[in-house]
């Protein structure tokens, strides 16, 4: 295991080295979200808001991967074929496809937790609104909701980084690409009618009424989600001819 961490390591330096960019951006992101989330927590007392679900959702899934250095970011491999370079170079190495994976996971959770536990603890330090909604250890818990949201549902997006995409031409694929989108914003915005609040405010609710059954079934869910995510990365590498 530690042979395999240090493989790791060496594989993720080049990666390391150019993304240092892409930390700061992140910090200025998050902490400029941080501050939009800070304004609207106040908010939560209106079953129907929405935006912060939009807002957290962003954050926890795409949030880590927008400031991706240019050799990292999803580009044309071939003629038509797309795909991340980064990934499709690793394998030229004489290396396990999992120590590619774990190095994909070691970047992505870097990029990802330091600040989600960033704007978490900025958000309850100082908005008084969520302090007088959740006290500590509800708060505890509605953090490990959205971190295990984070992984469970950053790596199912991030899953899509070790695959090689055949992009047809012509304006279909955009179309229906625009209109998925449409269909998830449309999805979030209606939820609280449809369920009598928002997700975030269900968050709150189950962090404060069950707070150990939260955290306990949120940590569950980040474990099976890591599992499940690395062993379908690792399948996606071996499943495609990348070189």
């Amino acid at each position: 295991m530690k042979e395999t961490m240090q493989t790791v390591l060496h594989v993720a330096k080049p990666g390391l080295k150019v993304s240092k960019r892409n930390f700061i951006n992140l910090l200025l992101f998050f902490t400029f979200y941080t501050v939009l989330i800070i304004m609207g927590f106040d908010l939560l007392g209106n079953s129907k808001f929405a935006i912060l679900d939009l807002l957290f959702i962003l954050l926890f899934i795409f949030g880590p991967t927008w400031f991706k250095a240019k050799g990292m970011q999803f580009q044309k491999i071939s003629g038509d074929m797309w795909g991340f370079p980064a990934v499709v170079m690793n394998l030229h190495l004489p290396i396990n496809g999992k120590i590619v994976v774990w190095k994909t996971l070691f970047i992505y959770f870097l990029s990802s937790i330091p600040f989600q536990l960033y704007m978490l603890l900025m958000v309850y330090l100082f908005n008084p609104d969520i302090r007088g909604i959740l006290e500590p250890g509800s708060y505890i818990a509605f953090a490990l909701i959205w971190l295990s949201f984070g992984i469970y549902g950053g790596l199912a997006a991030l899953s899509l980084e070790v695959v090689v995409y055949k992009i047809p031409s012509g304006k279909m694929i955009s179309v229906l690409s625009v209109l998925l989108v449409i269909l998830g914003i449309a999805v979030i915005l209606f939820f609280p009618y449809i369920f009598e609040n928002s997700i975030v405010g269900w968050s709150a609710i189950l962090a404060d009424r069950w707070s150990i059954a939260s955290g306990i079934i949120s940590i569950i869910l980040a474990i099976v989600g890591l599992r499940y995510w690395s062993n379908k990365m690792t399948e996606h590498l071996y499943e495609v001819d990348y070189l």
